[in-house]
């Protein structure tokens, strides 16, 4: 991963997809998350991945709040690195402490759950293949098939993908300044 400067990290920041809009229009657009459609089917292996892949999707929420917080890691940068312009010692030692010690908005739980909006992703890529299949394998509909592929999983996945390595990358590089700055404020 290339590092960035920290002007072009608060840019950045403020670029992040937002996880629950790509969810919204994704479920309200989707013919394969269609409720209808399933009662309809009358399929339990169908209404198990259906509900699956709506768990995840609700789980998908606190993905969100990891780029909230990544904001606010950013934010609190650059009043890091003004706490070491200054020599403002107590201010840095205040916004490191937050940072290493307070519960969501320590960076390793940043990171970790980085990581699990990675393996849910991997999941939901699963659940969407075996659900697409078996209710192509029932519905052998020209039209239906049609509409699957207009407003296919995998856009939908694909920006999920795109939001998961935008976060990562934000991540790599406020680690570094981070890790910088309070190398020099302490």
């Amino acid at each position: 991963m290339k590092n960035i400067s920290l002007r072009d990290l608060k840019i950045d920041t403020h670029e992040i997809n937002d996880i629950e809009k790509i969810v919204y229009n994704f479920e309200n657009n989707s013919a394969l998350l269609d409720i209808n459609l399933i009662s309809q089917l009358k399929d339990k292996q169908i209404s198990d991945l259906f509900l699956k892949i709506k768990f995840l999707h609700g789980n998908l929420s606190e993905k969100q709040l990891v780029s909230d917080r990544i904001k606010s890691l950013v934010y609190n940068i650059g009043r890091l690195r003004a706490a070491v312009v200054t020599s403002n010692k107590k201010e840095g030692f205040m916004i490191v402490d937050k940072f290493l010690k307070e519960g969501n908005m320590e960076i390793r739980k940043m990171i970790s759950q980085n990581k699990s909006f990675y393996d849910e992703i991997n999941e939901l890529s699963k659940l969407y293949r075996n659900l697409s299949s078996k209710i192509i394998k029932i519905k052998r509909n020209a039209s239906f098939i049609a509409q699957l592929d207009e407003f296919s999983h995998k856009s939908f996945l694909k920006d999920l993908r795109k939001t998961y390595n935008h976060q990562r990358v934000l991540l790599y590089n406020a680690g570094n300044y981070f890790v910088e700055f309070s190398r020099k404020a302490l």
